[in-house]
């Protein structure tokens, strides 16, 4: 009889440290998008992880991570070796081009979100925590606290000696619109997805309201890729319930939607170029852009190393500002193919759930007309959203007796 109550008390404790697992990488999320609050890059964000990353090697000494597992971590990995080879290949061979101070700040960055990453991966593989719990948690504390702040912001343009404002635009405690609007573009069909889970009327009403709000706070922060996320999604939700739909229609409704969008964008291919450049102040992405893939070409299979390499319209060097350029200009062939391969493969475990694949569409906007590299929060939803689709076909029956 002891022994049944000490396995009782010990099972309760494994379970409540995890819930503070769950609630402590929930809130270092949450903080993730309010980039005046780091010094030095460091932040509440990257602090969480990182302790969270080495506790738990600490304690789950015989954890282990299979190749599945620990994807995005080790595509991280790749892209750091691929760096250091691109850098020694610039520096030798290439006349050292780029700012010795950016190649290390974005080596240590890329070293962070691996680090992080994989501190995610240990956990969830371990069945320490659970991804849709941490959505779950993510998703109402981050839209409590930005719907707190954006009631605030229509009152006063700053809370506690910091702006809420960009201008116009909401951009509470952040120099940059995207911090928070790239996270939040996934939230509107994460609370969908959320809410089908609910049975209490009430809470379902409640986490209906928190997308709608997501919605409006992310059009507010002026950010036209939260835009283009959502109008994505929502036509890959509808074409993902077309072919989860039952009928011999279904073929020839999802190639029906198909050609139509084919021909909107074939026949409004001016307009859509139109529009880019209208939203592309005085054609700086446009510029970087063709000068990065100027670069890709002067070194196709090294790339230069973790350094800001590209010319702007004034001669300056800067980022490349697209996630798939800044890969291959940090590590070549080996960083691209394994960022390639990395997002493959959990956009097609996605696919087993709509909601979900509607949310990541944008992650995927932000993927492929931003730079994501350095946002290990983006890369740890994504892994998150994925790993649901898996726990909701198995559920986690066992716990770990290590922590």
């Amino acid at each position: 009889m002891e022994n049944s109550i000490y396995e009782m008390i010990d099972d309760g404790n494994i379970k409540n440290t995890n819930k503070k697992i769950e609630i402590l990488i929930a809130i270092a999320i949450s903080f993730s998008p309010f980039n005046k609050l780091r010094v030095a890059g460091i932040g509440i964000t990257e602090v969480l992880l990182l302790l969270l990353t080495f506790y738990c090697m600490a304690v789950l000494k015989d954890a282990k991570v299979s190749k599945t597992d620990n994807q995005v971590s080790r595509m991280y990995f790749f892209i750091l070796f691929g760096s250091v080879l691109g850098y020694m290949y610039n520096m030798f061979f290439l006349g050292d081009i780029g700012e010795f101070s950016s190649t290390i700040f974005n080596f240590v960055s890329y070293g962070i979100c691996m680090i992080c990453c994989y501190g995610i991966e240990v956990l969830l593989r371990n069945n320490v925590v659970n991804p849709k719990t941490i959505l779950d948690r993510t998703f109402c504390l981050l839209s409590i606290l930005v719907a707190f702040l954006f009631l605030v912001s229509r009152f006063t343009s700053s809370f506690a000696g910091f702006s809420l404002m960009y201008y116009s635009y909401f951009c509470p405690l952040s120099d940059n619109i995207h911090q928070l609007a790239m996270i939040i573009s996934m939230f509107p069909f994460i609370g969908l997805y959320l809410l089908f889970e609910k049975k209490n009327f009430a809470v379902k009403l409640l986490y209906l309201i928190m997308s709608v709000m997501d919605v409006i706070i992310g059009i507010n922060t002026g950010s036209s890729k939260f835009i283009l996320g959502l109008i994505v999604g929502g036509i890959a939700l509808l074409l993902l319930i077309i072919i989860n739909s039952a009928g011999r229609m279904k073929i020839v409704m999802v190639g029906g939607v198909l050609l139509a969008a084919l021909i909107v964008l074939t026949t409004n291919y001016q307009l859509f170029l139109s529009l880019f450049r209208d939203n592309d102040v005085h054609g700086g992405r446009e510029t970087l852009y063709i000068n990065g893939l100027k670069m890709v070409m002067n070194s196709p299979v090294f790339g230069y190393g973790p350094s800001i390499v590209i010319t702007n319209v004034y001669g300056k060097l800067m980022d490349a500002h697209e996630t798939i350029l800044a890969s291959y200009l940090a590590g070549g062939i080996l960083a691209f193919w394994a960022l390639i391969v990395t997002t493959y493969k959990r956009f097609k475990l996605l696919l087993n759930n709509k909601w979900l694949f509607a949310s990541m569409c944008g992650f995927l906007v932000y993927f492929l007309g931003g730079d994501v590299l350095r946002k290990e929060c983006m890369w740890i939803m994504l892994i998150l959203t994925s790993q649901s689709v898996i726990s909701d076909k198995h559920s986690y029956c066992n716990t770990p007796e290590v922590i």
